[in-house]
């Protein structure tokens, strides 16, 4: 009997318990085996915009679907695919930072929260692209750059000492998509923490064919995320024999695919990551050479042509740089079509060349070129008190009623009088402009060439020293707000930039005047109010805009 009570009693003591086991075990569920995680910190990747699907297309090869395969089965099957981030860490620890030196420190973890073991967080050096600059860098600079490493404990914990100044942060883990964080200025004396969350990676495979249904092998393809939190980052592959390619850790998300190929008009199109049956078609290319009169122009050189669609040069125009070389050029890669052309060299009156025909596979040949040398056009730079500046540089443009597509190029640079002396310029009106390190002009000029064998005078273009708008965007709780984009309008000009890391952004050549600005999410969903201020000359100013 006591035997019977004493097992009734246990069952009564824990059947509480095994309630509250059973009620952890579902919520452990619904928070953990299925939450989506907050994409809050800066450079991100991988929300799914709408819109971004392309017609169904046929399977790809074998190939393609086992190296997908292998990429999905390497990803952890609990973590849940969602979007990765980078936020700032709180480390209880303090670790010592060398005198002079740096030290990044975090955790590394999936979407859940989840720690991830393993991981290998790279700083790079890469000195030679410009703070936010919204150019990513390549796969080539990101392998070759000086940098330092480490890799996440059992507990997701990191931590990297290093002496490295502008940099950017990749984070790695096999069946994960790889994590960039744009690249910033490293403090000094300082510890850097973040908390990364990683999304499984979702492959991107296919095939790239020509439009006979060809696979074209060798071609190469790099793949840009459209988020703005993961701009900086570009993932490259090189197809095979049959065309096949595959591109693994890709984070989720929408992404611009660029092809590139000799013989081949390069293809750029959008794709949602995580598909194995993508098509891409190339057409085969033209070619378009040309030679130089040997009284009219340079032997080598810098060269511009500029393509426009008739009728009335309808569409954007396709400007490409090609070297002179011996009087000679060579444009490859030219889609089919008809096109009116407009060839301009350094200091000569760019060429109206007329009207070609591209062919897929063909080489078409300009008539000899044969340049006009132009006219002279003579001023001095001053600054706001009459003073002459050295080293300033004046631009010569063509008004945007004349252009017409034609690209004028014609620069100099302002003696220690103040004096230029600008060559090649065409007869009739155009706009002349200074530029320097810290100085913009004030106005530009327009000026009526004479046809005449003596230079035309210009009046003086006087200087200023820019001025510099920086700040923060920020959510209503006042937590920072990165990729979204910060729009500057003055009186004549606009300027656009995105929030990097703290939400920071910055203008740094800014005209004297009322500006102002406001900030825009990715697709408009959220504002801030617009914000006005007066700048002087040299001024800086500091802004907080609020989006809600």
């Amino acid at each position: 009997m006591r035997s019977a009570e004493h097992g009734k009693s246990v069952w009564a003591r824990g059947m509480p318990l095994l309630l509250m086991l059973l009620l952890g075990f579902g919520l452990g569920r619904l928070f953990w085996g299925s939450g989506r995680g907050e994409a809050i910190g800066p450079h991100a990747g991988g929300t799914e915009p709408a819109g971004s699907q392309d017609p169904a297309v046929a399977p790809a090869a074998a190939e393609i679907a086992e190296i997908a395969a292998a990429a999905r089965s390497a990803a952890p099957s609990a973590a849940a695919v969602d979007e990765p981030t980078a936020v700032r860490a709180e480390v209880p620890e303090e670790p010592s930072v060398p005198p002079g030196g740096r030290r990044l420190v975090g955790t590394v973890a999936d979407v859940g929260g989840r720690p991830i073991e393993g991981a290998t967080v790279r700083v790079v050096e890469l000195a030679n692209v410009r703070l936010f600059n919204r150019r990513p860098p390549d796969a080539a600079a990101l392998a070759s750059g000086p940098s330092a490493s480490g890799v996440s404990d059992s507990e997701g914990r990191f931590s990297i000492e290093h002496e490295l100044q502008f940099i950017v942060i990749e984070v790695a883990k096999e069946g994960y998509g790889t994590l960039l964080v744009e690249r910033h200025q490293a403090p000094v004396g300082e510890l850097e923490r973040f908390d990364f969350r990683l999304s499984i990676a979702e492959p991107l495979a296919g095939l790239v064919v020509d439009s006979e249904g060809r696979g074209v092998a060798s071609a190469s393809l790099t793949a840009r995320s459209l988020d703005p939190r993961n701009r900086p980052f570009v993932w490259a592959g090189t197809t095979d024999s049959i065309g096949a390619f595959a591109l693994p850790g890709l984070t989720r998300g929408d992404y611009t695919i660029e092809v590139q190929c000799p013989g081949y008009v390069p293809l750029e199109t959008r794709i949602l990551s995580g598909r194995t049956d993508v098509r891409l078609v190339l057409t085969r290319s033209g070619v378009l050479t040309g030679r130089v009169r040997a009284d009219s122009g340079p032997d080598r050189g810098r060269m511009w042509v500029t393509l426009t669609r008739p009728p009335a040069n309808s569409g954007e125009p396709l400007v490409r740089e090609t070297p002179l070389e011996e009087r000679a050029f060579r444009l490859e890669g030219l889609a089919p079509g008809e096109y009116d052309v407009i060839v301009t060299v350094e200091r000569l009156v760019p060429l109206r060349a007329g009207r070609v025909v591209i062919e897929p596979g063909i080489e078409t040949s300009l008539p000899s070129l044969v340049f006009d040398a132009g006219y002279e056009v003579r001023g001095v730079i001053r600054d706001a008190d009459g003073k002459p500046m050295a080293g300033m540089t004046a631009i010569a443009r063509m008004p945007e009623a004349r252009s017409n597509a034609v690209t004028l190029k014609s620069t100099a640079t302002s003696a220690h009088d103040g004096s230029y002396v600008l060559e090649g310029v065409p007869a009739g009106a155009i706009l002349i402009l200074g530029a320097g390190k810290d100085h913009l002009c004030v106005e530009e000029l327009r000026l009526e060439v004479v046809a005449r064998r003596e230079a035309s005078i210009a009046p003086d273009l006087v200087m200023e020293r820019v001025a510099r708008v920086r700040g923060r965007t920020v959510d209503s709780a006042g937590s920072a707000m990165t990729g979204v984009e910060v729009i500057l309008q003055g009186r004549t000009t606009e300027q656009r930039a995105v929030s990097g890391k703290d939400g920071q952004f910055e203008f740094d050549r800014v005209k004297s005047g009322e500006v102002s600005l406001f900030a825009v999410t990715s697709g408009g969903g959220r504002r801030s109010e617009t914000v006005r201020c007066q700048l002087a000359s040299g001024s800086e100013e500091e802004l907080e805009l609020t989006l809600r």
